[in-house]
């Protein structure tokens, strides 16, 4: 059997050190890559919990303003509260009939988007 010379030991040991390096590397390239979807997916969801804010207060307003209107049209506030708490019982139901096409498939985009990236995927 063949011995091996120390030139044959440094090159395995070169070879180990650069195996090692490249896994570290792709390490380090996943946890970048995830700490970027990370951020990108919270700056979104307090992107729509601000946004969702914003419209349930303009939505309570309009709401309370309807309300007062059709009371002041019936003569009867209940009448015109209860046709406004109606009218969003109605847009409720339309809401989650549509919900799939509405919210399920956005997220879906949207992930997918985040996480398969086509034009940041590197081909080696």
């Amino acid at each position: 059997m063949k011995e091996l010379k120390s030139d044959d030991n440094n090159m395995f040991e070169d070879l180990g050190n650069t195996v090692k390096d490249y896994i570290d590397m792709k390490i380090d390239e996943i946890k970048l890559s995830l700490t970027e979807n990370l951020s990108t997916i919270f700056n979104n969801l307090i992107f729509i919990f601000i946004i969702i804010l914003i419209i349930t207060l303009i939505l309570g307003f309009l709401g309370a303003s309807l309300s007062h209107w059709m009371g002041e049209l019936m003569n009867s506030a209940i009448i015109g509260n209860l046709l406004t708490a109606g009218l969003f019982i109605v847009i409720g139901i339309i809401i989650s009939i549509f919900r799939k096409n509405l919210f399920t498939n956005t997220f879906v985009r949207l992930f997918t988007k985040l996480f398969f990236d086509t034009k940041k995927v590197k081909h080696d």
